[in-house]
C-alpha cells in the first residue's frame, strides 16, 4: 500500500526497503539510514520501534527528510519531518473489544485496516507540520490523494 500511495501522488516514485533486525538497535537504525541517504533516497519512512531514534539522528545529521509513523511528532526533528502518520488505536481497540463482548469476534481470522477505514491518517494541522520542503501543491495532491483512498476510488493493494 505504502508504494502504491507514493506512486499515485508522485509517478516514478521508488521504494528502498530494509529492515533493522529488531525494534531497539538505534545504531543499527542510524546505520542503515545513513546508508540509505547514501544511496540516494530523499525521505525515510522508520517503522522499527526505538532504532527509529537512530534514523531521526541519521537524518538531522544529513540533512535529510523523515515521514514518521504512530505519531504526531514534528518536534523531535524540525526542519527535518515533512509528516506523520498516525494510528487510530483507541478505535481499533474499542471495535474489538465491543466485538467481544457482544459475542461476534471471529477467531482465528484477521482483519486488515487503514486509511480506507478511517485507522490510518496524515496529521496535515498539527504544530510545526508545516515544513518548507513541502509545498502547498504537494499538500493538496497528498490530501486529494487520501481522499481518494477513503472514497474507494483509488484501492491500495494489500501485501
Amino acid at each position: 500500500g505504502y508504494k502504491e500511495g507514493a506512486q499515485a501522488a508522485f509517478q516514478g516514485t521508488t521504494v528502498d526497503f530494509r529492515i533493522v533486525g529488531n525494534w531497539y538497535d538505534a545504531s543499527k537504525g542510524s546505520e542503515l539510514a545513513n546508508a540509505m541517504y547514501k544511496s540516494g533516497v530523499d525521505v525515510i519512512l522508520p517503522i522499527c520501534g526505538g532504532a527509529s531514534q537512530g534514523v531521526v539522528s541519521a537524518a538531522v545529521e544529513t540533512g535529510k527528510y523523515l515521514a514518521l509513523f504512530d505519531t504526531a511528532a514534528f518536534d523531535k526533528a524540525p526542519g527535518n519531518i515533512i509528516s506523520c502518520t498516525t494510528l487510530d488505536q483507541k478505535k481499533m481497540s474499542a471495535e474489538i473489544t465491543a466485538s467481544y463482548l457482544a459475542g461476534k469476534t471471529e477467531w482465528g481470522t484477521a482483519k486488515t485496516v487503514g486509511v480506507a477505514e478511517g485507522y490510518v491518517n496524515f496529521v496535515q494541522d498539527a504544530p510545526g507540520s508545516k515544513n518548507p520542503a513541502v509545498t502547498d501543491d504537494m499538500r493538496a495532491k497528498m490530501t486529494e490523494t487520501v481522499e481518494s483512498i477513503r472514497t474507494g476510488k483509488l484501492v491500495l493493494q494489500q501485501n
